[in-house]
């Protein structure tokens, strides 16, 4: 199978969405709860690290990634299972070090592929390339 792996762009762009929209749930809870603010930081760390976590494993794509029409895949074109999913989203801490590096990997036509996504054996393409082949559930 041929996947187009998804751009940096598509991906920072994926990224902002969903962390405008945890900032606004964690906005909600402090603003309910009034919690400390490292309590509501490791709230905020919690909620980001569960929601990738799941919204991979369950659905293959955060909701700012299926806007932008990109899914997170096994390199065997599989479903990610929770382990998998667990493993790249950890593996986001290494890729910020050093300097974003791991993020920044992506720019080289050749990878499109981050140090987090590699951790965990994922791929993370663009299903909205109509002559791409996608992953059939």
């Amino acid at each position: 199978m041929s996947y187009k792996k998804a751009s940096f762009w598509k991906r920072l762009i994926g990224c902002l969405i969903d962390t405008v929209l945890l900032t606004i749930v964690s906005t909600l809870i402090q603003a309910v709860f009034s919690l400390s603010d490292i309590v509501e930081y490791w709230i905020y760390f919690l909620i980001f690290f569960a929601y990738n976590i799941l919204m991979d494993h369950y659905f293959q794509a955060t909701l700012g990634k299926r806007i932008l029409k990109l899914k997170v895949i096994k390199t065997d074109g599989t479903t990610p299972d929770v382990l998998s999913s667990f493993y790249r989203n950890f593996g986001k801490n290494i890729s910020i070090l050093p300097l974003g590096y791991g993020y920044f990997r992506i720019l080289a036509p050749h990878q499109r592929q981050t140090i987090h996504d590699q951790l965990a054996n994922c791929l993370v393409i663009d299903t909205g390339d109509k002559n791409t082949e996608i992953l059939r559930q």
